[in-house]
């Protein structure tokens, strides 16, 4: 799970993982840290550092990679962030570079 919730470090870490190992690696994430959120010793202090926050963020980014729409409630951030994800996937062979189009907008 990313250090303290933090969807700048979870990106860092998938940077070079082809598209299907980000889509699992943001999946699996999602799933982990929303089982630490509830019913658990620690779920509470878990929420209070921003687990849930950090679930949609993963949730709006899973929905851009997998609909090639930036999602709503993305902020400026998470917007460069996606870029940053498309270069690395364009870089390593994956994507064409029109799929920076969707940043034009």
């Amino acid at each position: 799970m990313s250090k303290q919730f933090s969807f700048p470090h979870f990106i860092e870490s998938i940077i070079n993982k082809n598209y299907y190992e980000m889509i699992d690696c943001a999946e699996t994430e999602a799933q982990a840290t929303e089982s630490i959120s509830y019913g658990i010793k620690g779920s509470v202090k878990n929420r209070e550092a921003g687990s849930p926050q950090y679930v949609q963020k993963l949730k709006r980014f899973l929905f851009f990679l997998k609909h090639n729409t930036i999602p709503t409630g993305a902020d400026v951030l998470d917007v460069s962030l996606y870029k940053k994800v498309i270069d690395a996937l364009i870089k390593n062979g994956y994507f064409e570079k029109s799929a920076l189009d969707i940043f034009k907008k």
